[in-house]
């Protein structure tokens, strides 16, 4: 039997030296053995093969220092942390050709979530990777030549104000050659409408008839596969991983039109009025002030309009009173629409806050805001009050229009229970003003909202879901009484500070931002939900099974 040189010096000259080596090495292994570790493995999110070859980074802070380890995964999508230090780390993911992805909900701009490890402890997790989608194209004109400078627009379905609507999500602009992109989209559903700048002018065809050549004519807004709305345009449904690289958008130079505006109800004296055209659309909004002729008493505007409706407003004030106005006005191609604008005096809206509930005394301190329902309504200034110490408000100069109400901060774990106007309910109604509304308007806070704790069944005991609590009956339409919150890793959930009612929870593995507002989204799922009553400082146990959906 052959014996190494190292094993003879460590059995015949210092075997005191090996066995200290021995016992450190020991130690080092019982250290290791005793350290966290994180593993899992990262997949595709449409296919749920492994993906190889990605970059996953732990990182972690202690004492100001950043932690930071590294690992690559094999081909089987594996990856493991060995020997990391105790703590709450973020785990992400990256690789050429997918969106980068950060542990925590998979519901689309929900923020990332740290993982916890205790000494001794595996946590298991699977990260879904997204492969990358892009939308090339070009903007053209009427004669197939590039357009620059347009801007470009990928609208989604979302929500104002509770109500579904085309929004703008992404922009870009077209480069000298009409050439756009959009690079790491989220697969999905989506409109693509060019803009051009306001000041883009369209040449006048020789067909024209040389009687109205005089007329201007300018390039409006155009959308892939034609049309003037986006629910006339081709829909772009994107897989993950697909490249549309073929949209041409094409503009159409369109015949523009005037508008002329008679001033009516201007007190004497008022100072000069601040006057503007907004487009009526809600998926675009164009502002223009309007030129005010005081001899006249009327306003018009510099430019020529593209067809449509629009919204003049108008807002001056004579001492310490505002005057607000607004008119619909439809404008058509090479006419001159005329309409009158009615200045009528704003309304001082006063209010009281009250606070039930144990603790009421702490939480008297408040501020009361209206903010517009609209972008479109005429208001000058930031509307808001403090109020004294018996809760009573004054708000002043309230244009007429309709208003959202916002008090804050609402007690930790309360709820707003009621808000009346002259008793009306404008809770869970909007709350129109006009020059003959009277307060009070009466705002009640509570101490003691709801609370919803339970569990969500889960297969993977550290997947993340999303838990939405939703009312129904009467109060269904009312967005403040919807609540949502992510599970904790095991699927525990509370949610507190819910308002009094009749809710159905659901628990969802993806889901986009205000997604269960679509008209009939909720119907496939209803059956699945968990039926929950709250009551006013009463804790509500409620479980739920989570519903996948594919990504």
């Amino acid at each position: 039997m052959m014996v190494s040189q190292s094993a003879m010096t460590c059995f015949i000259v210092e075997p005191m030296a090996c066995r200290l080596a021995g016992l450190m090495v020991v130690l080092a292994v019982l250290a290791a053995a005793q350290a966290p570790v994180i593993r899992g493995r990262v997949v595709d999110a449409a296919t749920g093969n492994p993906v190889a070859r990605v970059t996953v980074r732990a990182t972690a802070e202690f004492n100001g220092e950043a932690y930071h380890a590294m690992e690559r995964t094999g081909p089987d999508g594996a990856f493991q942390f060995q020997g990391i230090v105790p703590g709450s780390y973020l785990v992400g993911a990256t690789k050429t050709g997918f969106l980068p992805r950060l542990y925590g909900p998979e519901t689309p701009g929900a923020p990332p979530q740290y993982l916890a490890v205790k000494d001794g402890e595996t946590k298991d997790i699977v990260l879904r990777l997204r492969a990358v989608t892009a939308i090339r194209g070009r903007v053209v004109d009427e004669a197939a030549e590039g357009v620059s400078g347009v801007q470009i627009q990928r609208l989604t379905r979302g929500f104002e104000r509770g109500k579904e609507a085309w929004v703008m999500e992404e922009t870009a602009i077209t480069d000298r050659h009409g050439a756009f992109r959009f690079d790491e989209v989220m697969p999905g559903r989506y409109v693509l409408m060019a803009v051009p700048d306001a000041g883009l002018r369209a040449g006048l065809p020789s067909e024209i008839d040389a009687s109205r050549r005089s007329e201007e004519r300018r390039y409006g807004p155009a959308f892939w596969g034609g049309g003037r709305e986006p629910s006339d345009a081709r829909l772009v449904e994107l897989r993950a991983g697909q490249e549309l690289d073929n949209v041409e958008i094409a503009l159409t130079p369109q015949e523009t039109g005037a508008v002329e505006v008679a001033l009516r109800g201007l007190p004497s004296e008022s100072a000069f009025p601040s006057l503007e055209l907004i487009t009526d659309s809600p998926w675009m909004t164009y502002r223009s002030r309007l030129t005010y002729d005081a001899r006249k008493q009327t306003a018009g505007q510099s430019d020529r309009l593209l067809p449509g409706r629009y919204h003049v407003t108008g807002y001056t004030e004579h001492g310490s009173r505002a005057h607000a106005a607004r008119v619909v006005v439809d404008v058509s191609p090479g006419g001159t629409a005329r309409v009158e604008l009615v200045f009528a005096p704003a309304v001082d809206l006063d209010g009281r806050v009250r606070v039930e509930g144990p603790g009421a005394a702490e939480h008297r301190k408040v501020q009361v805001t209206l903010i517009p329902g609209s972008v479109r309504q005429p208001v000058a200034s930031l509307l808001q009050a403090e109020p004294d110490h018996e809760g009573r408000f004054t708000i002043r100069n309230v244009p007429p229009g309709v208003w959202d109400i916002g008090v804050e901060p609402i007690p930790p774990g309360g709820y707003l229970k009621a808000m009346t106007l002259a008793g009306h309910d404008v809770l869970t109604e909007d709350m129109t003003i006009d020059s003959a509304s009277r307060g009070p308007l009466e705002i009640v806070l509570s101490t003691q909202g709801g609370v919803v704790r339970g569990s969500i069944e889960m297969e993977d005991r550290q997947t993340v879901a999303t838990v939405l609590l939703l009312p129904e009956g009467e109060f269904a339409h009312v967005i403040s009484f919807h609540q949502g919150v992510e599970t904790r890793p095991g699927g525990d959930f509370e949610i507190k500070g819910v308002t009094p009612g009749t809710y159905r929870l659901y628990a969802f593995n993806t889901i986009r931002p205000w997604e269960w507002l679509q008209p009939g989204f909720l119907d496939a799922y209803r059956e699945m939900g968990t039926a929950v009553e709250v009551a006013e400082g009463k804790t509500s146990p409620a479980d739920a099974k989570l519903i996948r959906r594919s990504r």
